[in-house]
């Protein structure tokens, strides 16, 4: 999908929009989120531009209901799952279809909700181990789960993607890490965001906590970029800019990388799709491992899972 692997390839997700043909569409985008998750907005748009689908701006005038997908078909963030809920109760005649996402359970919910009614359910997963997990869950004979590249792949042919391409310089090292519930890291000082952290001492707590983390891994990030021959005197960016920073400040700093090192999915995603050197480190559950196998992986890749120079 991206351009070292197969630029031309039609994904599953893109053909099935295409065989819809004429039905009314209502697209959720599941607001709110990251930078990432702006990504992946954004090649959900421009999958349904590409796919000459028929959008419907209200449910009620829809034949099907779109979910965005992502990373929000799980039960660490719930927005996801929740907003699956909301339709099948409230429409139990449409069929539902969530994008690409990585499946992950350890209650019972995603159970409960596929089982409101028989409605045609049909999830693409973005890693393989995801068509297990659905399965596992809700072998049922209106589920159909469908493998597919995660939506902001499909970007890889947009001017967006083009644009950046022309326009890009090797300037700095990015090191992208997260403290949030994904992070392998634990304890109390990755979970800042607690609503018992007065809200005036969170942000500073989230620094203090990040230069922690900093501290223990950058005997690794000195491996990474010795191994990969980066000079001492180049720059070093390390901040969470999936979730601290604009969206174009986002985009420049993967844009602008010699080398990123990241346990950020979508930052890993977009330095592939700009075929930038790039280290993947993994998080809590195997969401980058299984993006990386099915879409990332190949012979000419310059992304690499989880090298920690040794």
């Amino acid at each position: 999908m991206p351009s070292n692997t197969n630029s031309h390839k039609k994904s599953n997700f893109c053909a099935y929009l295409e065989a819809l043909g004429n039905k009314n569409i209502f697209f959720e985008p599941l607001h709110g989120g990251n930078n990432g998750d702006r990504l992946i907005l954004m090649g959900a748009k421009w999958s349904l531009r590409k796919s000459r689908c028929k959008l419907v701006e209200k449910p009620q005038l829809a034949d099907v209901i779109l979910l965005r997908g992502g990373g929000a078909m799980n039960d660490i963030w719930y927005f996801g799952l929740n907003k699956l809920e909301f339709y099948r109760t409230h429409f139990p005649s449409l069929p539902i279809i969530v994008g690409p996402s990585t499946y992950r359970f350890q209650r019972d919910q995603f159970k409960r909700i596929c089982e409101i009614n028989q409605t045609p359910l049909v999830f693409f997963t973005r890693d393989y181990m995801s068509i297990e997990i659905v399965h596992e869950q809700c072998a049922y004979a209106y589920i159909d789960i469908k493998p597919s590249h995660d939506m902001a792949f499909e970007l890889q042919d947009s001017a967006f993607i083009n644009n950046l391409r022309k326009n890009a310089h090797e300037k700095h090292v990015l090191i992208v890490t997260r403290g949030d519930q994904e992070s392998l890291s634990k304890g109390v000082l990755t979970k800042v965001k607690g609503s018992w952290v007065p809200k005036i001492v969170r942000s500073p707590l989230s620094m203090v906590r990040d230069r922690l983390l900093s501290f223990a891994r950058r005997d690794t990030y000195k491996s990474i970029m010795e191994k990969y021959g980066i000079s001492k005197g180049l720059p070093v960016i390390n901040q969470d800019i999936s979730c601290r920073v604009s969206f174009s400040k986002f985009v420049l700093a993967i844009r602008d990388a010699t080398l990123v090192i990241t346990d950020r999915l979508h930052v890993g995603v977009l330095a592939h799709l700009l075929d930038k050197r790039t280290i993947l480190l993994p998080a809590s559950f195997k969401k980058i491992e299984g993006v990386y196998k099915m879409s990332m992986s190949g012979p000419n890749s310059r992304t690499v899972l989880n090298d920690t120079g040794a």
